[in-house]
């Protein structure tokens, strides 16, 4: 077998290795948010990932292959020396599968684009020294890596303090739902368009067509135009209707004979239904719903309900709350919103259980009230123990800055604080589905970039053992499709089996995500990470991720609340060291093998 064919084969083996690591270290990161937010569960998330970080892969991973191969190191210094270029290629490639492979078993999302080029700077100064190095584009790159966290925080931060400022930040919920039910058609329609745009832009090589720069800006316009109409008209309404739905009926009537079931009704939709026998309880209406869909108080329309009219008495909050206070322990009558639980009514013996249970409570309630007056704001940190839960941690860190707060303005900081998460669904209504579907979306749209930025970091270094084998020169480009094809697979497949370590890093260990939160993070990285792609830029994917879910955090908690600064602190420290440890272990394996392979001579 000839030395060049065993680096074939061997690449090949190290390309699909190293593709692999892309998917379980790097491509979690496009679905990450869209699980920390509760969009969609981690198992749909690394399906939908896997598709189509395949598809950007085929589609656009040959423009970024251009520059990992060829901008970062002046190839025609290697004519007459190809066997030690494509050893240093597989060097590469092996070097930093092996840093992906430790930074996975660490949870720590790393860039794949700092690892190999850290790979092929090592080798070539090795063999050359640094006058091989294209310092332009290196420079070029090392700017890029730059600007991809900041873009993605800047990005991120004006319009998560736009929906802030246009939704969130109401006076009243009712408020907040009414600007949501605005607002959220203009944010589909720009989410629409903008992947609109991308995908023809991006996709015009592979289709051999390309519009003008006035073509592309009225397809945005309009795209945006047409698909903030069909949401307004049909899809808003459709998921505001969903909302109101029943949901599944499956309740055993022998267990709750001495219990009976209160259907409480939001804008989620009805947690719980009455049975004929129970037909003096109602459920509690959504004011905020209510006034989009009149028909929901009207009994002579409720043909959603699978029971006879009669069996149902519709009230209010108030009605119901005055009508079973007597039924209720006081501590329950007290229903809000934000707890989609079922009440109960219980028993006597129960209710006097729970008198009991009140009376400790009271009793300790005594206590902290007296233990109040000698709080201080300085001895709040003592009484917060951290655990291992990086989301518990969190919540936390916002209970511990609200008590300092609440002390210093003379108030009882022991008052229960409504987790970011549950104040948001509160404010947005039937509308918290429609974002969801939007972060979905978004994240789709993030997947297809990574797949087609980041694909080519294992793919080009292939990509010149191949045009090394089958031409000799050193200087050609030659990624096929196939050689895309099998490198999406790879990376999917890395993806569906390791992904979920890194996936919970980035969607709950950084910061509490909320889904608009969620939506604003993925479609910042999305806008961000294309233009990039397009323009052929080797940016970090992960960079801009990360950046945007910080961006995100901080306009919502600020920079010393509700942030994970630990977690923050070992992804930069990985980020620092990928680069040198990637060249150092290009390097080692470069030496090791270039006896085995036969003796080149290093000019």
């Amino acid at each position: 077998m000839g030395v060049l064919l065993f680096f074939l084969i061997f690449g090949a083996i190290c390309c699909f290795l190293m593709a692999f690591g892309i998917g379980m270290n790097n491509a979690a990161n496009s679905v990450g948010t869209a699980v920390g937010s509760k969009a969609i569960s981690a198992k749909k998330a690394l399906l939908i990932g896997s598709f189509f970080e395949f598809c950007g892969a085929v589609l656009i991973g040959s423009f970024v292959s251009q520059t990992i191969r060829k901008g970062i190191i002046t190839t025609t210094d290697f004519i007459g020396n190809e066997k030690e270029f494509s050893l240093g290629m597989l060097s590469s490639l092996l070097g930093s599968t092996l840093w992906l492979v430790l930074a996975t078993y660490w949870a720590l999302p790393v860039s794949t684009t700092h690892s190999i080029v850290g790979g092929i700077l090592g080798f070539a100064m090795y063999v050359y020294g640094p006058k091989v190095v294209n310092t332009k584009s290196l420079i070029n790159i090392v700017l890029s890596w730059v600007i991809s966290p900041v873009s993605g925080f800047v990005v991120s931060w004006a319009m998560y303090t736009l929906v802030k400022k246009t939704i969130l930040n109401k006076k009243t919920n009712e408020q907040s739902f009414k600007a949501a039910k605005l607002w959220t058609p203009i944010h589909f329609g720009f989410t629409i368009s903008t992947m609109v745009l991308f995908f023809l832009e991006s996709g015009s090589k592979w289709f051999n067509f390309k519009f003008a720069i006035w073509i592309m800006v009225l397809i945005f316009f309009l795209s945006w135009i047409l698909a903030w109409f069909i949401c307004y008209k049909w899809i808003l309404k459709i998921y505001l209707r969903k909302a109101l739905k029943p949901k599944e009926f499956d309740i055993d009537v022998d267990a709750h004979k001495m219990n009976h079931q209160i259907g409480v009704f939001d804008s989620f939709g009805i947690i719980d239904l009455n049975l004929e026998e129970y037909q003096d309880h109602g459920f509690i209406k959504d004011e905020r719903a209510a006034e989009e869909f009149k028909f929901i108080i009207e009994p002579e329309k409720l043909t959603e309900i699978p029971v006879d009219d009669k069996n149902w008495k519709i009230l209010t909050e108030d009605e119901f709350i005055t009508e079973f206070s007597e039924s209720i322990p006081d501590k329950e009558a007290e229903i809000k919103l934000e707890e989609f639980e079922l009440q109960e009514l219980k028993t006597d013996e129960d209710q006097n259980t729970d008198q009991n249970e009140n009376n400790k409570d009271n009793n300790k309630d005594n206590k902290k009230e007296v233990r109040f007056e000698n709080q201080t704001e300085s001895n709040i940190d003592d009484d917060d123990d951290f655990d291992s839960n990086d989301e518990l941690n969190l919540m936390k860190q916002i209970e511990r800055k609200r008590k300092q707060k609440q002390i210093k303005e003379g108030k009882d900081p022991n008052e229960p604080v409504i987790s970011p998460y549950k104040a948001e669904i509160e404010k947005l209504g039937g509308t918290v589905p429609l974002f969801m579907l939007l972060q979905v979306i978004t994240a789709m749209f993030v997947a297809f970039g990574h797949g087609g930025n980041d694909t080519p970091n294992a793919t080009a270094p292939f990509g010149s053992i191949y045009s090394v084998y089958t031409s000799g020169d050193v200087t050609k480009v030659q990624v096929s499709f196939w050689v895309l094809a099998i490198g999406g697979f790879a990376l999917a497949l890395g993806l569906l089996i390791f992904g979920h370590r890194v996936l919970i890093t980035v969607g709950e260990k950084i910061t509490l995500l909320t889904p608009t939160g969620g939506y604003i993070s993925q479609l910042s990285t999305a806008l961000t990470t294309v233009v990039c792609s397009r323009l052929g830029m080797p940016i970090s994917t992960t960079h801009i991720l990360i950046g945007a879910v910080l961006g995100y955090g901080v306009s919502l908690y600020g920079w010393s609340t509700g942030i994970n600064g630990k977690m923050i602190f070992k992804i930069v420290v990985s980020w620092l060291v990928t680069l040198p440890i990637s060249s150092i272990t290009a390097i080692m394996i470069f030496a090791v093998l270039r006896p085995l392979c036969g003796n080149f001579s290093l000019n």
